[in-house]
């Protein structure tokens, strides 16, 4: 008879385990430098770039900890104390000032009580902007916020008369500067008065503001467009336009007590969490959009699948004035999906 017993097999099973928890958290400390990049981001150009897909980087964080937690049978509770901390990180800016659901817009009704705004980069090359202006008129809105509009565009609209024979007569124009401003043009139902640059703010040719004075209120409407970040330099001269424009939006809100509310039509060419929203919500403002809908308005009619699109279009507000409905549509001649917000003065 043989009696050698087997070799135990924990000192292997031991090492192995040793080596899937070094592995786990190795993984879980790169993740929560993902989570947690944004904090360095308003410094370090790459940072915030990747820092675009910041609610992607908390989703696939928490992801990763749960399947962590099903494979070690819910005994790693350290893990996951750790994980779930940085997910409330990655979250954490993406969350800010947010309304987390809002109900579609109701294209075909429209109460009294609803400021129905649009915003939408429209395209330098859009071709099709005619039907693309057709199809946003016929939304009911009250104002059309157009940034990065065509030299065609333009045209039309400043010297051609184009919206005189449409129910949008009243407009304010942002002209173009060569690699500094997009040309933009506030399109309105309503009587439109555009608001003179401040005299102690660089960088005015970024701004264009007016008031409106609709059936349910006084508003002031702004958009804001600035460089898209594809090189350090772009990125720089972005960010210094939106912090001019943060600047101008305080000294509005002080010159009116804080008693008119704003609306801004924006393509931030960044998304929530990038430095670039960042300045806004430190302006006093808050996006639209509802934190759990899912995608993006960039990049349009694309293979990208919705949830690596980024948020770059949005209207921003402040002050007495709430989001109500939010919805985003699709253009023919644009890469970006165009914004509808209904807004209810409180």
């Amino acid at each position: 008879m043989n009696d050698e017993q087997p070799a135990s097999s924990e000192p292997s099973q031991s090492r192995g385990s040793r080596i899937g928890s070094f592995l786990a958290w190795t993984i879980l400390i790169i993740a929560g430098f993902m989570c947690s990049m944004w904090i360095i981001a308003p410094k370090v150009y790459v940072l915030d770039v990747l820092v675009s897909h910041q609610m992607l980087w908390g989703w696939c964080t928490l992801g990763y900890v749960l399947l962590v937690m099903v494979v070690r049978r819910l005994k790693a509770w350290r893990f996951a104390v750790v994980g779930l901390f940085f997910v409330s990180i990655a979250m954490y800016p993406v969350c800010t000032k947010r309304i987390f659901t809002l109900p579609d817009v109701q294209i075909n009704q429209k109460p009294d009580t609803v400021i129905r705004v649009i915003t939408s980069n429209i395209h330098p090359v859009n071709t099709h902007w005619k039907e693309d202006l057709k199809s946003m008129f016929a939304m009911g809105a009250d104002v059309v916020v157009l940034n990065e509009v065509s030299p065609e565009l333009s045209r039309a609209v400043r010297f051609d008369g184009y919206l005189e024979m449409t129910a949008y007569p009243n407009w304010i124009h942002r002209f173009w500067v060569e690699n500094e401003t997009s040309p933009g043009i506030i399109i309105s139902r309503w009587p439109i008065q555009h608001i003179a640059p401040s005299d102690t703010i660089n960088l005015t040719q970024n701004h264009l503001y007016a008031t409106i004075q609709l059936p349910a209120g006084e508003v002031i409407m702004g958009l804001a467009h600035p460089l898209s970040p594809r090189n350090k330099n772009r990125w720089q001269e972005g960010n210094l336009a939106i912090e001019s424009q943060g600047l101008r939006i305080k000294e509005l809100i002080a010159q009116t007590g804080n008693a008119t509310p704003i609306i801004i039509g924006a393509d931030l060419n960044a998304g929530p969490a990038q430095t670039r929203a960042s300045t806004m919500r430190d302006a006093g403002l808050s996006m639209s959009k509802p934190v759990l809908r899912v995608g993006g308005s960039f990049p349009a009619n694309t293979w990208v699948p919705t949830p690596l699109q980024i948020q770059l279009d949005d209207v921003w507000t402040h002050g007495k004035i709430k989001p109500v409905a939010w919805s985003d549509f699709d253009l023919i001649g644009s890469d970006h999906r165009g914004v509808v917000v209904d807004l209810e003065l409180e």
